[in-house]
């Protein structure tokens, strides 16, 4: 139904700029997994759009084509993976290319291809007049083009640029934070409601033995750790409590942890993830039982020697007899 709005002549031009476009995508993905021309695939694949679209929209209507606003995702699409002056940069260019082709078309350069979802008068001769033909239409299509990417661009980039903002930060605070527990020696495990891992410190890898791709994936050894839906992890997310435990690993050798689980809040007081702090006690656990040791032994000797004391003083009273 929609072909039935188009000229003829304009079905093949068109389905060859399809096929070109299908070409494009998949040499791009090619040049993305083969890591070639990494830092200017997506400049190039954005340019490359833009000529194809403008293709498009010259054989479907030009300036009549109700869709030619479509240049506005490239647009977004610049704002959110490239920085503000390319963001602003794929506006001017897709300014130019809609531009140049519009005034192309008003002049007689290229032939304007006729789109019948587009009203047209009636000139004196019965013959269709196009608004693609008239300077003030194509003026005020141009202008408002040009506004609206412009006005998408800044929005856009404004937004983007406040994230990363936000992203950098909480990036230097994780990356604080990892610093000062790596200096303390403590692991640290940031759980989700599945208690599935969100992060881990090397450390706790290291202790656990996990693997570095294990965030966002169960993993049996996790779970033996925090002791799944019985352990104290659950019972925090039920009634957020900071609760400290004792666990005991026994590969490679017995160790000692002492492990502080404490909810981590939203901005609406829910609870949607859960800290475990945990720090190796196995020394302090040695020292004491040490400690215990020598006391039943102080405890042990003293003992020998008061029995000793009152079998001697039992053994003189019976010689004086």
């Amino acid at each position: 139904m929609v072909l039935g709005y188009l000229v003829e002549e304009c079905f093949r031009p068109l389905a060859a700029l399809v096929l070109l476009l299908v070409v494009a995508n998949v040499l791009f993905g090619l040049l993305l997994r083969h890591r070639l021309l990494i830092r200017w695939v997506l400049e190039l694949q954005i340019l490359v759009d833009l000529l194809i679209l403008t293709g498009m929209l010259h054989f479907s209507g030009g300036s009549e084509n109700p869709a030619s606003f479509v240049y506005v995702f490239h647009v977004i699409i610049s704002g959110i993976l490239l920085t503000r002056q390319r963001c602003y940069t794929t506006v001017v260019l897709a300014t130019g290319l809609f531009g140049a082709m519009v005034f192309a078309e008003m002049a007689g350069v290229i032939q304007h291809y006729t789109l019948s979802v587009f009203p047209h008068a009636l000139g004196g001769g019965e013959d269709l007049m196009h608004g693609a033909h008239d300077l003030a239409f194509t003026t005020s299509a141009v202008l408002v083009q040009f506004i609206l990417m412009l006005l998408t661009a800044y929005f856009t980039t404004t937004i983007m640029e406040r994230l990363r903002a936000q992203e950098q930060r909480a990036s230097t605070e994780r990356q604080r934070l990892q610093h000062v527990v790596q200096a303390t020696g403590a692991g640290l495990a940031v759980l989700d409601r599945d208690l599935q891992p969100v992060w881990l410190n090397e450390q706790i890898r290291q202790w656990l033995d996990l693997p570095a791709d294990l965030i966002g994936r169960p993993s049996p050894r996790l779970n033996e750790w925090t002791g799944g839906e019985d352990g104290p992890a659950a019972a925090t997310f039920g009634d957020g409590k900071v609760r400290v435990v004792e666990r005991v690993t026994h590969a490679p050798g017995e160790r000692h942890f002492q492990v502080t689980v404490a909810p981590l809040r939203d901005r609406d007081g829910n609870i949607h993830q859960v800290v475990e702090l945990a720090l190796d006690v196995t020394e302090r656990k040695r020292i004491e039982a040490e400690k215990r040791r020598r006391k039943r032994l102080a405890r042990a000797r003293r003992g020998r020697i008061e029995r000793g004391r009152g079998t001697g003083r039992g053994a003189g009273g019976r010689g004086r007899r």
